[in-house]
């Protein structure tokens, strides 16, 4: 009895480790693409945006419970994720460098994933050149004008002082054409715009602008302001201008100056007392 008794016992247990071998319990599986998030050089002033795939490769629903990033510098678009199975969804991150300096942070989804519950993704980036904003003054060029001068008012990101531009470097292009600085008159730093923030007003030939932009009639034209600083960082900045240009056989219409009306003989007892006085 003892014997058939230990038989059957072991196979009960054979027959239920079969049974749970041929169970397959449902999960979801979490991957992601690129698995790091290389943003390369974004300008200071300026960011940039890179997606990440999250996929669903399991046969139950994904939960992504929190989407965290270590560094400021590198903020998700989402916090939290639900994919089914089989499905992909995407997750935005904003890269925005707050100084001239190499960044690195890693981005972490914490999920239900049983065999990977937290899936970690690096990122990075690097900052060498700066994104200035500037005017450019006149915003409306008349190809017929007679000026002299095009100023651009350039400003630096926030807590950059525009002294530390180098006015040598700084030229204006409009398609092929780059323009220099002129250096008569000389470059002059102020708050020109009156907003607290000082700017460096350059000043660019009219003339030769105007050759550069005349015949193509009129349009709105993309000028690009750019330069270094005295440590060789370098900056650059767009703005757009429009220009009236009437074409090459378009000519002032000057209207003549009318004739002088001749002035009416004076008459009445005022004239007569005059001209006898006179007399």
């Amino acid at each position: 009895m003892k014997i058939t008794r230990v038989r059957l016992s072991l196979f009960f247990v054979a027959t239920a480790m079969l049974m749970c071998a041929s169970i397959s319990f449902a999960a979801a599986t979490i991957s992601v693409s690129p698995t790091s998030l290389d943003f390369g050089d974004v300008a200071l002033g300026d960011s940039s945006e890179l997606e990440l795939t999250v996929e669903n490769t399991g046969d139950a629903t994904l939960t992504v419970s929190s989407i965290v990033s270590n560094n400021g510098v590198f903020v998700p678009e989402l916090t939290e994720l639900v994919i089914l199975a089989g499905q992909t969804d995407g997750v935005v991150v904003t890269f925005t460098p707050i100084a001239l300096t190499p960044e690195a942070g890693t981005l972490t989804l914490t999920s239900d994933d049983p065999v990977t519950p937290s899936l970690e993704v690096p990122m990075s980036g690097t900052t060498t050149s700066l994104l200035a904003t500037v005017e450019v003054n006149p915003d409306t060029l008349n190809t017929r004008s007679r000026g002299r001068y095009i100023t651009a008012y350039i400003e630096l990101p926030t807590g950059m002082d525009p002294n530390n531009i180098d006015p040598s470097t700084v030229t204006l292009t409009y398609d092929t054409t780059t323009l220099n600085a002129l250096t008569a008159p000389p470059p002059t730093v102020e708050d020109y715009d009156d907003d607290g923030v000082l700017e460096l007003a350059v000043k660019f030939s009219r003339p030769d602008l105007i050759e550069a932009v005349v015949g193509g009639g009129s349009m709105t034209v993309e000028l690009t302001i750019a330069g270094s600083l005295t440590d060789t960082t370098a900056f650059s900045a767009t703005d757009e201008i429009s220009v009236l240009d009437k074409g090459s056989n378009w000519q002032w219409r000057i209207r003549p100056r009318p004739t002088p009306r001749p002035r009416p003989t004076p008459r009445g007892r005022a004239w007569g007392w005059w001209r006898n006085f006179g007399d």
